[in-house]
């Protein structure tokens, strides 16, 4: 094997351990459901039902946002790599944490 791809075959694999040591931090000691890991099914070929009514409020909605991206941010800050997906993915600073404008989606 020549030097280039096996530098980035041992990043791959540190960036599995990593990635690996960061799913066992967010998960050890929690119960609930077990979410499968794989593919979901998912048909474009026509388009998708209408939304139902929702259980919430905007308010309730918003402030539940709100929380998450609390959330996100100190689980960030915990991480050795931080969490950059918003910046990245070329969000402003009128935009949330999470890159999303909420006004833009009224």
């Amino acid at each position: 094997m020549n030097r280039p791809v096996t530098i980035v075959l041992v990043l791959i694999q540190a960036g599995r351990r990593r990635l690996e040591r960061l799913v066992t931090r967010i998960t050890e000691g929690r119960s609930g459901a077990v979410l499968p890991c794989g593919r979901v099914s998912l048909s474009l070929s026509h388009r998708p039902q209408p939304p139902g009514a929702s259980n919430m409020t905007r308010e309730q909605y918003l402030a539940g946002v709100a929380a998450a991206q609390v959330g996100i941010a100190r689980l960030s800050a915990t991480c050795e790599m931080p969490l950059s997906a918003a910046s990245s993915a070329g969000a402003t600073s009128s935009d949330g944490p999470t890159g999303f404008d909420a006004q833009a989606s009224e």
